[in-house]
């Protein structure tokens, strides 16, 4: 038997209803102050449940991804210093090269890389070294 409840509704009393309902066994009715409550216990349990689990996956993922992401900051600031550390070398290179080709800088070389000296000039050797 097919019935409109809402038609039922407008004609019925609460005491009414709840026999009606009780009778109906996909979906219990109760009414209740004036307010009609549908029951879905199997449902409602049922959403609750992956609700949950996707609010637990969600936070695990949170909480892994926010332990990668500081682990790619520190990376990245440690590549920061090795790129200031390199450009640093890279200007002292560019200065050295400039100076390759002057008299100062072969002389300073021959003196301390080959132990050079110059014509009349006089060598003390230091022997408590």
């Amino acid at each position: 038997m097919f019935v409109n409840v809402y038609e039922i509704m407008m004609y019925a009393t609460p005491q009414f209803l709840t026999t009606i309902t009780k009778d109906a066994k996909s979906q219990a009715i109760l009414y209740k102050r004036g307010v009609m409550v549908m029951k879905k216990k199997r449902k409602s349990k049922f959403w609750f449940i992956v609700i949950a689990l996707i609010l637990l996956y969600s936070g695990y993922i949170s909480v892994s991804l926010k332990g990668l992401l500081d682990s790619k900051k520190e990376q990245h600031a440690d590549l920061e210093n090795k790129i200031t550390l390199q450009k640093k070398q890279g200007a002292d290179l560019e200065k050295q090269m400039k100076n390759v080709n002057s008299d100062e800088y072969i002389e300073k070389m021959a003196r301390e890389e080959l132990g050079m000296v110059k014509k009349n000039e006089r060598v003390y050797i230091d022997v408590n070294r």
